[in-house]
């Protein structure tokens, strides 16, 4: 059995954008960038769109540009006929969880946040 499971964390490239199906469901849609660094220590960046629904629609819905966040879910392969008639096709995350992280420092600000 194949398991189609991915975990992500980065920052949203822009405030997300949200849309009603005709029978009421909420989708919210934002881009993830995500980087790291390379072999020779120089940095690569990836753009990862996501599609949220349901409760994570509703969190994902109050993000804004900028923010830190952890995406988990799967996969998901969408195809598109372009106005020229050609196929496009991608990979966006389909999130069953979105959450909202710590900016860089922030639990340092906070009395006994980073005690262990």
């Amino acid at each position: 059995m194949d398991l189609n499971h991915v975990t992500l964390t980065g920052e949203l490239t822009r405030n997300p954008s949200t849309r009603f199906a005709d029978h009421g469901t909420q989708q919210v849609s934002f881009t993830l960038r995500l980087t790291e660094g390379g072999p020779a220590g120089q940095l690569f960046t990836l753009f990862v769109p996501v599609e949220c629904y349901g409760s994570a629609a509703d969190l994902a819905g109050e993000l804004t540009a900028g923010e830190s966040v952890l995406v988990a879910g799967k996969l998901k392969w969408t195809s598109t006929t372009a106005k020229d008639g050609s196929k496009k096709t991608s990979l966006c995350v389909l999130a069953r969880l979105v959450k909202r992280l710590a900016p860089a420092g922030a639990l340092a600000a906070i009395p006994g946040a980073g005690a262990v």
